[in-house]
């Protein structure tokens, strides 16, 4: 069910929004067309680093939280695709947007992250960065510092089910197949 069923433009102030629960509403609202401003304990200013897993407006808005020499990193761009459209058109208008900010000269620069980045051309170094990657992920799980979130478990003989639910993007969290 959707969290506003307004047409009028929606702002969300999401305080805490760097924790866990903050992180689910702020990705919920925004992919719900809202603009989400996120509030953290720390109000010292411009950020030095603003990871932005929202995408759309709410790009943008982070890009303008970059203190002089800040650096965005942006890994999604879920608020941009509706239903089960392709991703290409909005992935690419990303990396023209990234690629336009990092031309200009103001010091800032913007990068996506790709976790797949290299695994052709350098098969090695790409299996050792996620190799490290994922063990730094599994360390915080285990930890408990991170917890995932599991939008649906479904037995292994609804494989095909839970591949359409997972592409739809119509649910939250991560889909697992069970023995």
């Amino acid at each position: 069910m959707p969290i506003s069923t307004s047409q009028t433009p929606r702002v969300a102030i999401v305080t805490g929004g760097s924790g866990g629960i903050g992180q689910a509403v702020s990705r919920r609202m925004g992919s719900e067309g809202m603009s989400v401003v996120v509030h953290y304990a720390d109000n010292s200013g411009r950020a030095n680093e603003v990871v932005d897993n929202i995408g759309g407006d709410t790009l943008r808005r982070s890009w303008g939280l970059l203190a002089p020499g800040g650096t965005l990193v942006s890994y999604a761009i879920a608020s941009v695709v509706k239903g089960t459209g392709s991703m290409v058109i909005p992935f690419l208008a990303l990396l023209i947007r990234l690629a336009w900010w990092n031309a200009l000269p103001n010091g800032h620069r913007a990068t996506f992250y790709d976790v797949w980045a290299g695994h052709r051309r350098h098969p090695e170094a790409f299996r050792a960065r996620v190799r490290q990657d994922l063990t730094t992920v599994l360390n915080l799980l285990a930890d408990l510092v991170l917890t995932a979130h599991v939008a649906a478990r479904l037995p292994l003989a609804q494989a095909r089910e839970a591949l359409e639910l997972a592409e739809s993007r119509t649910v939250y969290g991560k889909v697992t197949l069970l023995p």
